[in-house]
């Protein structure tokens, strides 16, 4: 039975035009297809990866699947025949962490790693020498001591590690970048990227959003993103999801330390988990639901058009990984 595989599954998707198959990506590189109706295990693409899978998604019409891993490589492959369509080796000098799809465009698609680079890649290309932009995220938390060295050698602030990314509207133009443990989320406009060279290799985001939340933690971060047509939702390692409206977003409204202006918020219920946090959310298709997994607890529903409190609770028995 594989529900009872003692191996770890680490990330997993949902085919867009067949929710019931599932893929799941496990620790040893393994992609897995599930029948969900049948609780069965229909076929296993073995060692697609040499490491963990990080990450996996599906383009919009379900023909190919991309996933990510910590061995640096990406791999884009076709769900029918279970084949690898192309395999990009040491995309990232780091384990990449995650990936995004554009809605309209199937084969153009970016990349977010420890390395602390964006990338974004088309699958039209020969990808294996080129990308479509490169971007280098510099971290904004700095110690007294760490800034002090850096101002005296004149270095770069470090680079922060990207954890999840996100596009925005389903277009190529804007993205969402957040680190685990960097309290700021970035947007990157890549219609503002400096110079006549799109491939320039860093640029500063169009603005940022700081955390609001009551942590006194230096280096709180966030753990996942998503979006509806109005808001952009973020996962913080604080038990809970920030609701930023996109319009003050995009006008810097976030960007400030400050009292003011502060996000809507969908915290942890009394009764639930403290220790718990946010892992991994979801919003369903029609943009009204949204469904969060979370590490020592179970799955929280919420009605997005009444964030007061979730619509339903499912006990999961620590499984962290939720999606629609």
């Amino acid at each position: 039975n594989y529900l009872q595989d003692a191996t770890t599954q680490i990330c997993g998707s949902f085919h867009p035009s067949n929710p019931n198959k599932f893929i799941t990506g496990n620790e040893l590189g393994h992609l897995v297809i599930i029948d969900i109706q049948n609780i069965k295990k229909l076929c296993q693409a073995s060692y697609r990866h040499n490491k963990i899978v990080t990450d996996i998604k599906f383009s919009f019409d379900g023909i190919q699947m991309f996933s990510v891993s910590g061995d640096k490589s990406i791999v884009v492959s076709d769900f029918e025949s279970n084949k690898v369509v192309s395999r990009i080796e040491r995309a990232h000098e780091s384990t990449i962490e995650c990936i995004s799809i554009v809605h309209e465009k199937h084969s153009i698609f970016s990349t977010g790693g420890r390395d602390g680079k964006i990338k974004v890649w088309d699958a039209r290309l020969n990808c294996t020498k080129n990308t479509l932009c490169s971007i280098s995220v510099f971290s904004d938390v700095i110690s007294k001591e760490n800034n002090r060295k850096r101002t005296q050698r004149a270095r770069k602030p470090p680079l922060a590690i990207v954890s999840k990314i996100h596009f925005l509207f389903d277009d190529l133009n804007v993205l969402v970048s957040s680190s685990q443990t960097d309290p700021y989320f970035y947007l990157w406009d890549f219609r503002k990227i400096n110079g006549a060279n799109i491939s320039c290799g860093i640029s500063s985001p169009l603005t940022k959003g700081v955390y609001k939340g009551p942590s006194k933690m230096l280096n709180i971060g966030y753990t996942c993103l998503g979006s509806d047509q109005n808001h952009l939702y973020v996962g913080c390692v604080d038990n809970r999801i920030y609701c930023y409206e996109i319009n003050k977003l995009y006008h810097g409204v976030y960007s400030k330390f400050d009292k003011f202006n502060e996000p809507d918020n969908l915290s942890i219920p009394e009764g639930g988990k403290r220790q718990a946090y946010f892992a991994n959310f979801d919003i369903s298709h029609d943009k009204q639901y949204l469904a969060t997994g979370m590490f020592h607890d179970g799955i929280y529903i919420w009605n997005l058009s009444n964030k007061t409190k979730p619509v339903a609770f499912l006990k999961n028995y620590s499984r962290s990984y939720i999606t629609f």
